[in-house]
């Protein structure tokens, strides 16, 4: 009997999506992070770049519209943004040690990020701290304004931002390197790489707000690093960690993990966000040993998943960071580019993104100047006639005086000026208002600080 053969062939391959993927803004900057300001008063985002300073963008402007503030010339490895009431949001910045005489690693603003007030947080050894890889903290509660934020650098440490003071919170030995710290309900996450006898990724996790921590075993090898870290909003039982070369999936809140993307070669994920408007829908970035941009998508919570091909003929270089952002019942990721400036995502088959901005004929400038003391003028446009009403709010939404009600205005460009007067005629302490435009149904708030 003759013996039969059977060669099979076993062709694997990986589903490809196809997505357009737009240059906005900062082009042929290394832009470093990226932070959402969200609050009853005012929704922005702000970019940190190497060596170009930090930048700001207002949702509700064209996409290229970016003003930058402070230290032009500084670089921002990271900037963080914590809500520390309904009204207004801490802002932190990290800065980069250079030749001249700034003696901190980081500062906070209250915002409005216009008014520069800046407040300088101590407590980080800068003898060894050069760098500030990463910030998170905790949204505001009813029960507490004031929740402590985290960070980690290029030294062993987490540190814990109480009072202003920077402490540290984990301890780590020489051969530690963090990347990243991550915080969702009341868990504190960071990790990197332990290079130590057994070199491998390091996974810490803190269930008390950074009292204790807890060294998390994970099942990969020697040579990986941790990078990112995300926790699904729709569940947050779900945890995703981004490596090099490998994305890994924990369904019980870190207890137990897998790897549920693996053997990406030469890439490193360096960011992880998700759609909440379409549960399961994760995306990861990451660049390229070559600096090249890269992204995967998953549609079934991290089950499966498909890489973002570009349908543009044009070379991206490496994500450094991305912030998905809903806006008027569509989702926008925003993506900052290791040399390339900010691109924004945008699905091609379900049209994720629409190029409307419907609210781009009304504009109120920032106040100038600001702060001030004791006047301010205060601008705004219109591209069309109507009646306009401008008034003052003080921090917690009291009516201080109203400078316009119902006035008619041609379309152009109107300024007014505040003495800082209520409207019994009597002088405002100092401190934070509020100035809203009303146009029709279109209205418009800024902040402004009144520095007595």
């Amino acid at each position: 009997m003759k013996a039969r053969f059977f060669l099979v062939l076993l062709f694997l391959w990986q589903s490809i999506s196809f997505c357009q993927i737009i240059p906005i803004a900062l082009l042929g900057k290394k832009v470093t992070s990226l932070t959402e300001v969200n609050n009853n008063y005012e929704h922005l985002l702000v970019a940190g770049t190497l060596n170009n300073g930090m930048y700001f963008h207002y949702f509700n402007d064209n996409d290229s519209v970016w003003s930058q503030a402070f230290f032009n010339n500084r670089s921002f490895p990271c900037v963080y943004a914590q809500p520390v009431s309904p009204y207004l949001t801490k802002l932190f910045m990290a800065t980069i040690p250079d030749s001249s005489n700034f003696n901190t690693l980081l500062y906070t603003n209250i915002m409005p990020i216009q008014s520069a007030i800046l407040v300088e947080d101590s407590g980080l050894d800068k003898s060894q701290v050069k760098i500030i890889k990463s910030i998170a903290g905790f949204n505001f509660t009813a029960e507490d304004s004031v929740m402590p934020a985290y960070c980690c650098t290029n030294d062993l440490n987490v540190y814990i931002n109480k009072n202003r003071i920077w402490e540290v919170s984990w301890a780590g030995e020489e051969s530690v390197t963090l990347n990243f710290v991550y915080t969702n309900d009341s868990t504190v996450w960071a990790g990197g790489f332990n290079n130590g006898a057994f070199g491998s990724a390091l996974l810490l996790k803190s269930t008390d707000y950074g009292n204790k921590w807890e060294n998390i075993p994970l099942p990969i090898g020697e040579i990986f690093s941790c990078y990112s870290f995300y926790t699904l909003s729709v569940n947050s039982d779900i945890n995703f960690i981004g490596l090099n070369e490998n994305i890994l999936k924990s369904s019980d809140k870190g207890k137990t993990w897998n790897v549920c993307l693996s053997n990406i070669k030469d890439v490193i994920f360096t960011s992880i966000v998700e759609n909440p408007l379409k549960p399961g829908q994760v995306f990861a970035g990451g660049r390229t040993n070559d600096n090249d941009f890269v992204m995967y998508k998953s549609t079934d919570s991290g089950e499966n998943w498909e890489q973002v091909m570009l349908t543009c003929y044009c070379i991206i270089k490496g994500i450094n960071e991305m912030h998905g952002v809903v806006k008027d019942n569509q989702f926008i990721i925003y993506i900052a580019t290791d040399g390339d400036g900010i691109w924004k995502y945008t699905d091609k088959v379900t049209g994720i993104l629409k190029y409307t901005h419907l609210d781009n004929q009304y504009i109120l400038y920032q106040n100038y100047p600001n702060p001030f003391n004791p006047n301010t003028n205060i601008s705004f446009e219109i591209l069309e006639n109507g009646k306009v009403s401008l008034i003052i709010y003080d921090i917690i939404g009291r009516e201080v005086t109203t400078l316009m009600k119902g006035i008619y205005k041609n379309a152009g460009i109107h300024s007014v000026m505040w003495n800082s007067k209520n409207s019994r005629g009597f002088s405002v302490p100092s401190g934070i208002y509020i100035c809203k435009l009303i146009c029709g149904n279109y209205t418009r708030m800024i902040k402004m600080v009144l520095a007595k």
